[in-house]
């Protein structure tokens, strides 16, 4: 039975070495950056900061409206996107009259003055950067793929940690034990092993809701038996669709009474973007964010009629089905920290950059061993010379 168990343990840390070799790379990329685009938003005002000479306040979108047609007369409104923390400005697209027809503009304008400003230096995309390095290593469509496939391994590598530390019931204390006077070898073995054992559920958590993402609707079938089905209310497609009857003569509902509107079936969310303006044949959008600024929240989309104002249509993700809530909305916000607070997004950082440590561990464990059986078998050659 003790052969057996020993053979069967060999086989678990030959599965373990194997895969922590083929993800190391991959999973501690992945861990470093995610753990830096938890605080993406933070970072990115920090390294951006100045950017824009706004003043404080927000004189509202009917006099940034009003500062706009006065300094662009004419002009059509296509676009709002309403200040955010990381670009803290209106920003307005525009088509400008021109002598061969119309110009695409963007508008940018201060929020505390309604003035039109311009940036004073370029953003710098450091996070851009590392954002796509941890969804596609930068190289587009191959890289995302194999991001996805080395994180499915790494839940596996993972598994096949927890089954070779588990120390048992009894000795459960003992699997957190750094030997520290045993040479630098067993020191990085239990620091790693100990640093596996207490980031591993969150890790798994993690990199589970990662590779859930790109499977929405097989994490939906999977669901559905344990929390319910039923269909979705509320969020059909929804548009742009035409709306029938129209020359594109009609007179519309101004802008700002559009938004109004709107914002009586969203009472408790900030507008984030105004889109699909120009057509009188085609509804216009106004999506509002519900939750904390500067964080990801729940967009909720509203569909108007341009020349009565009549609503046509709520795209509510509080109104999915659970199955696909779930999938949707409750993966991607575990896999962003998009819940909690600062404590939960330090949790995370914490936990991400421990990832990365566990990886560079992995392989430094199994290059010291290497090197340790290459010295021991040349001292037996030399013994046997």
């Amino acid at each position: 039975m003790a052969t057996n168990l020993a053979t069967l343990r060999d086989w678990w840390l030959l599965i373990h070495k194997w895969l922590g070799l083929v993800v190391a790379v991959f999973f501690a990329i992945a861990a470093f950056t995610g753990g830096i685009l938890v605080f993406e938003q933070e970072l990115d005002r920090l390294i951006n900061a100045g950017r824009f000479p706004v003043t404080d306040g927000d004189v509202g979108i009917e006099r940034v409206l009003a500062n706009v047609a006065a300094a662009h007369p004419g002009a059509a409104v296509l676009r709002i996107e309403w200040p955010r923390l990381r670009e803290p400005v209106y920003q307005v697209d525009v088509d400008v009259p021109g002598e061969e027809g119309p110009v695409r503009r963007v508008l940018l304008v201060d929020p505390g003055s309604g003035s039109i400003i311009e940036p004073t230096r370029p953003r710098i995309p450091i996070l851009t950067v590392i954002r796509r390095t941890h969804t596609s290593l930068m190289v587009g469509r191959i890289g995302h793929d194999v991001v996805l496939y080395t994180s499915m391994l790494a839940l596996l590598s993972l598994v096949t940690g927890l089954i070779l530390w588990w120390p048992g019931v009894k000795r459960f204390l003992r699997g957190f034990v750094v030997r520290t006077r045993r040479g630098f070898y067993a020191f990085n073995f239990d620091l790693h092993q100990t640093i596996g054992a207490l980031t591993l559920p969150f890790l798994f958590v993690i990199t589970l809701s990662g590779v859930m993402i790109p499977y929405e609707r097989i994490t939906v079938k999977v669901l559905q038996p344990f929390v319910g089905s039923g269909k979705m209310a509320g969020t059909e497609a929804g548009g742009p669709v035409r709306l029938e009857g129209r020359t594109g003569e009609e007179a519309e509902v101004p802008l700002t009474e559009l938004i109004a509107i709107a914002q009586r079936q969203v009472p408790d969310g900030r507008p984030s973007l105004l889109r699909d303006v120009p057509d009188p044949a085609q509804p216009v959008t106004v999506e509002f964010t519900r939750g904390r600024p500067g964080r990801a929240g729940i967009v909720v989309a509203v569909q108007l009629d341009p020349v009565d104002g009549q609503i046509l249509h709520v795209r509510d993700p509080r109104q999915l089905a659970p199955a696909v809530r779930m999938a949707r909305v409750d993966n991607f916000n575990i896999h962003v920290a998009g819940f909690g607070g600062p404590g939960v997004r330090l949790l995370y950082l914490v936990v991400c950059f421990a990832g990365a440590v566990l990886a560079a561990g992995g392989v430094l464990i199994w290059w010291l061993k290497r090197k340790k059986i290459e010295t021991v078998e040349v001292r037996r050659s030399m013994a046997q010379v």
